[in-house]
């Protein structure tokens, strides 16, 4: 938990209290709005890591400062009683309650703050005594837990008096763990779910290499999430050897965690390529499980360089593989549900096109040519994901146009143009009454405005216009340019881009356009 307290201007005596990474701006929907013109739009994000709570500035344009440093790219630890500043706007450090939060505060002008309010104190974090429990493990020449779902998450913290001096430290680690595992549930792209988990595994037990391998509707196994010192990968190639198969399919298909003390006591395992590739000696198989499925496996090595792992470190990374799985499951069955939606508003847009035969498909390769720029521009995923969302239905305000006006072959009179440019408002104010949707309203709406404050329906101009709205317009103009109409033939990639270049800096924002001009056949291969 964080908590923050406004010093100055708009947010003066205001508090915030953060559960998990949140992002701090002048949009109204980020989790610490500021609304202060010196503020952008998306300042700056404050995340929850394992080590604790960090600053990092996401390029805004007045910079964000600690205790009066300006920040440079990075993120930045904070502690109890810092002073964040983002444009003109100053937030104070109120509280963190984290597990491995170091109670020294960084160096600040405490006379400024205690003037300001007083200085609060760092909470503690408290272990709980241990619970007596017969764990059930094994230990053979592997040691493995074929342990329930509930019975994992409390197996490590058996009776100290049992266990080894490691265990121990184990076990005092799984309570740390679980207690900063808590931001896990406010992450919602599985792919950030799955680099949080990886991250802390890796941390907490020392390993060189942590992957997570699901299954998939096929049954077969697949590696989805690799942390590699600080190296993260998600995208693999089909002979990538990040895990060991063979271990992974032994527990996967057993439905137990299994721990192999040294791959050289047994054969088969000590000849797979993977094994000598990935330089592993000592490999933990933890199995991701719910009470209701069976999700995959979390694969953790060590070199021979490092000592093997132990049985009580077994026991850690099958209560973690307990506590993080109901998270997996979750983010699975979102993503699942956000497929559909997005099919759902695919299929919208569609439909809205049958009533132009001109524009067949219009909606698909401008999303398409929208997703490759946003990339490219490097835009915040959870505004990727509603540009997603929105790109399909950025004409949907076209149903409130008369047919003869749509479909007229010739060009349109000054009554007609008027007539059709109030498509814009029209889709606004239709998506503005879907909740799921509303987000996206100022796409249908502005994503006709110039860059030089003439176009419409608003006349906004520069960086008034939201950026998905300008990565938009370049995305619809350059699907008009290279499609066929009924008074011209199609431009080529090159023609498309001679004539848009004459309006860049006019009508389209001039650094996205470079960044649009740059993506070449990229733009080609997304229109097939």
């Amino acid at each position: 938990m964080l908590w923050l307290h406004g010093i100055n201007g708009p947010v003066k005596g205001r508090s915030w209290q953060l559960q998990g990474t949140s992002r701090v701006g002048r949009m109204d929907h980020l989790e610490v709005c500021l609304d202060d013109p010196s503020v952008s739009r998306t300042h700056a994000e404050l995340e929850l890591s394992p080590t604790g709570w960090k600053l990092r500035d996401l390029g805004s344009t007045n910079g964000s400062f600690l205790n009066g440093t300006p920040m440079g790219p990075g993120q930045w630890p904070l502690r109890v009683r810092d002073l964040m500043q983002f444009g003109d706007v100053a937030l104070l450090v109120e509280g963190i309650d984290h597990p491995n939060h170091a109670p020294t505060a960084n160096p600040v002008d405490e006379g400024a703050i205690q003037k300001l309010l007083q200085a609060q104190n760092d909470s503690s974090f408290h272990i709980n005594q241990p619970i007596k429990m017969d764990s059930g493990l094994e230990l053979r020449l592997e040691a493995s837990s074929d342990s329930s779902w509930s019975h994992a998450l409390i197996a490590p913290l058996a009776d100290p008096q049992q266990a080894d001096k490691a265990d121990l430290q184990s076990s005092q680690a799984l309570m740390a763990l679980l207690q900063s595992s808590r931001h896990l549930m406010f992450v919602e792209r599985e792919q950030d779910l799955l680099r949080s988990i990886l991250e802390e595994a890796v941390q907490v037990l020392k390993a060189q290499r942590g992957a997570i391998v699901l299954s998939q509707p096929d049954g077969s196994l697949r590696v989805r999430a690799v942390v590699e010192g600080d190296t993260f990968r998600s995208d693999f190639a089909s002979g990538a050897s990040n895990f060991s198969k063979s271990l992974a399919e032994r527990v996967y298909e057993g439905r137990k965690s299994i721990l192999c003390q040294s791959v050289s006591n047994d054969p088969a395992l000590n000849a797979a390529p993977s094994i000598h590739e990935g330089n592993m000696a000592s490999v933990i198989c933890a199995l991701l499980r719910t009470p209701r499925r069976v999700l995959g496996v979390l694969h953790l090595d060590r070199s021979s360089l490092q000592p093997p792992f132990t049985k009580g470190q077994l026991e850690l990374a099958d209560a973690l593989a307990a506590q993080v799985s109901a998270g997996i499951e979750a983010a699975q069955l979102l993503q699942a549900q956000r497929q559909m939606f997005q099919e759902t508003i695919t299929v919208l847009g569609q439909v809205l096109e049958l009533r132009d035969e001109y524009t067949g498909g219009h909606t698909r390769r401008v999303t398409r040519y929208a997703m490759l720029l946003a990339e490219a521009a490097n835009l915040h995923p959870d505004e990727r994901e509603w540009l997603r969302l929105g790109a399909p239905l950025h004409d949907i305000g076209k149903i409130g146009i008369p047919d003869n006006i749509l479909r007229k072959t010739g060009p349109l009179t000054p009554d007609e143009v008027t007539q059709m440019r109030k498509h814009a408002r029209f889709g606004a104010d239709i998506l503005a009454t879907i909740p799921s949707l509303s987000r996206t309203a100022c796409l249908a709406r502005s994503h006709h405005e110039w860059w030089d404050g003439s176009g419409y329906p608003d006349g906004l101009k520069g960086e008034q216009i939201p950026l998905q709205a300008r990565i938009l317009a370049l995305a619809d103009v350059f699907d008009a340019l290279t499609s066929k109409r009924p008074y011209r033939q199609p431009l080529g990639l090159r023609e498309a881009m001679a004539e848009m270049e004459k309006h860049a800096g006019r009508q389209f924002d001039p650094k996205l356009f470079k960044l649009f001009q740059a993506l070449g056949d990229k733009l080609l291969a997304a229109a097939d």
